[in-house]
């Protein structure tokens, strides 16, 4: 599925989600389990309306709910011949990727972000394991998103060494691994090979690091699956 189809899927349950929900504004976690099954979806789709350009069309509140805009509802409202037109604004306003189907070798989307901003990149030509995990340590306990980030996105990681700190690490890594699984589904590979692909290969590894390091069983640890 297009970039631009992945958005206006999303627009969609938004739209569907606003009049129920308190002044119109969507949590991501219960958006996340309408549209994909699954609460611990929530970081990847939210990383979806951050991409450039996106606020056009999505409204957020600290990182935690969501609604749209005027031009967002028009989005999610429009007929076929609009939302072609709508469809090439959105694919300009996307960052461009390559056209070949093999992404083996890029980040994945919604690992942009504080950890990106680190250094923490995962598959090929990634850091190796302990330099990785040497990134989330630091990320962890000492450092903090810089001023690049709005201050909600800077609150909703929480202080250096605190319990939301770890909680937002884990969940963020085993999206990007749910995520590298279901697109490398769709690309019609097995659940055994997807097991066996670089990047969710590091992505396990590093939270299983992560959970023997730093969790204390405070929260539900995020699955992958």
């Amino acid at each position: 599925m297009a970039l631009e189809d992945d958005i206006l899927k999303l627009a969609r349950t938004v739209r569907q989600l606003m009049p129920s929900a308190h002044d119109f504004w969507v949590p991501w976690r219960r958006l996340a389990l309408v549209q994909e099954g699954a609460e611990e979806h929530d970081v990847f789709l939210c990383a979806r309306a951050q991409l450039p350009g996106m606020a056009r069309w999505f409204a957020l509140f600290k990182e935690r709910k969501v609604k749209l805009t005027e031009h967002g509802l028009r989005l999610a409202d429009a007929d076929a011949e609009e939302l072609t037109r709508l469809r090439a604004v959105i694919a300009g306003k996307l960052p461009s990727e390559p056209a070949t189907t093999d992404r083996s070798h890029l980040p994945a989307l919604s690992e942009e972000g504080f950890l990106s901003s680190r250094g923490y990149h995962a598959g090929k030509d990634a850091p190796t394991a302990s330099e990785r995990q040497a990134t989330l340590r630091a990320a962890y306990e000492t450092a903090s998103p810089s001023d690049q980030f709005n201050p909600s996105y800077v609150a909703d990681w929480g202080q250096p060494g605190s319990l939301r700190r770890v909680e937002k690490i884990a969940r963020s890594i085993a999206a990007f691994s749910r995520n590298r699984k279901a697109s490398l589904r769709r690309q019609g590979m097995t659940q055994a090979d997807t097991a066996q692909d670089e990047a969710v290969s590091d992505w396990e590894e590093d939270l299983a690091w992560l959970q023997s390091e730093f969790f204390d069983g405070d929260f539900r640890w995020p699955s992958t699956t």
